[in-house]
C-alpha cells in the first residue's frame, strides 16, 4: 500500500497583530511555506517589509521559488511580495479568505492555514468587525475549519490546537478528514 510523504509546514516570518494607535494596527501576518514532496507552496507573502526575511529563511531552505503561492486574503499584508515569486502560479485572493488544508502533517496532523478567517487563536463566537463584514458566515466557515482540522494557523500568532471543547462548541457530528 502507497503511503503518501509527510507534509511539512514553516513558519517563514515572525507574526505581529497590535494596535500601533488608536487608528492605526501593526499586522503582520504568519507566512507559511507547505512543502509537499518537491512542490513547495507559499501561503501569504506578507508585507513588502517581510520581504528580505521571507527571502533570506527560503535561501537557508535551499528553496528559491515556490510553485504555488496562495494569498489566504484580499488584504495588502497577505499578498505584499507576490512579485519576489514571478513563476509561481497565484491562487487567490477572492473576495472572501481562502484556507489551505495540509494533512499528514508530522505531530500536527491535520492544519489549517485560515489567514483572517482566525485572526488570533480566539473562541468560535468572537468575531472582529475589523476582518469580517457577515458575522454568520464568519462563524459557519470557522465551524468548518474546527471540525476538519487537528490545528489552525491563525493570521497572526502561532499554530493553536483544536481541543474537544472547541469541537462541541462548533457542533461537530464528523471529522471531514481522517
Amino acid at each position: 500500500m502507497f503511503q503518501r510523504p509527510p507534509v511539512t509546514l514553516s513558519l517563514l516570518s515572525t507574526s505581529t497583530l497590535r494596535a500601533a494607535s488608536p487608528n492605526s494596527w501593526d499586522a503582520k501576518p504568519a507566512v507559511v511555506l507547505l512543502q509537499d514532496g518537491a512542490c513547495n507552496i507559499l501561503i501569504n507573502t506578507g508585507l513588502p517589509s517581510q520581504g528580505p526575511e521571507i527571502v533570506e529563511e527560503l535561501t537557508s531552505r535551499r528553496i528559491f521559488d515556490a510553485q504555488f503561492t496562495v494569498a489566504t486574503s484580499p488584504h495588502l499584508q497577505f499578498s505584499g511580495n507576490l512579485n519576489l515569486f514571478p513563476n509561481a502560479q497565484i491562487i487567490g485572493p477572492s473576495e472572501d479568505a481562502i484556507t489551505v488544508f495540509a494533512t499528514n502533517v508530522p505531530a500536527m496532523g491535520t492544519v489549517a492555514i485560515v489567514g483572517l478567517l482566525f485572526p488570533e487563536a480566539e473562541p468560535l463566537e468572537r468575531i472582529s468587525t475589523l476582518w469580517t463584514t457577515n458575522v454568520a458566515k464568519t462563524v459557519q466557515s470557522r465551524r468548518i475549519v474546527i471540525c476538519a482540522a487537528d490545528w489552525i494557523q491563525p493570521a497572526y500568532g502561532m499554530p493553536f490546537p483544536v481541543t474537544p471543547a472547541m469541537r462541541d462548541q462548533a457542533g461537530c457530528t464528523k471529522r471531514l478528514f481522517q
